[in-house]
């Protein structure tokens, strides 16, 4: 039996791919990489223990709850995501408190390019936008 010999870069770039191929095909499983997704979905919001819309960001997405850095180069006041309700403009996180988790539907975190695009200036914390259930 002749036995191939890889140099060891090879190797490691092979390595690199069936990893990452296994993850692609369904490696991690739903709740982590529910985690990362930028939509909270109405399955997640009712497992929840969170009465108000910023107590469940906090326990399922708290990266969506921090600023992004400083407006200018001194340290300005922080950049933070603005919060839209059913697609119109509310204002910042202290919004998100006064949303009951029973009329939410999902929320969704939309970056601050895409979100610039999307909606215009002043958006460069990106966009948190609730989605509330039809009554």
């Amino acid at each position: 039996m002749t036995r191939l010999k890889f140099p060891p870069l090879a190797l490691a770039a092979l390595a690199t791919t069936v990893f990452l191929g296994a993850c692609v095909a369904g490696g991690a499983s739903s709740a982590s990489s529910s985690r990362f997704s930028n939509v909270v979905e109405l399955d997640e919001i009712e497992t929840s223990t969170a009465t108000n819309a910023y107590d469940l960001l906090q326990q399922v997405r708290p990266i969506w709850l921090r600023s992004r850095g400083s407006a200018d180069l001194r340290g300005g006041a922080p950049v933070l995501p603005v919060v839209y309700v059913t697609g119109v403009r509310q204002g910042g996180l202290e919004v998100l408190r006064g949303i009951s988790t029973l009329t939410v539907l999902s929320i969704r975190y939309v970056d601050a390019t895409s979100a610039t695009t999307r909606y215009g200036e002043g958006h460069s914390g990106g966009v948190i936008d609730v989605t509330l259930r039809r009554r």
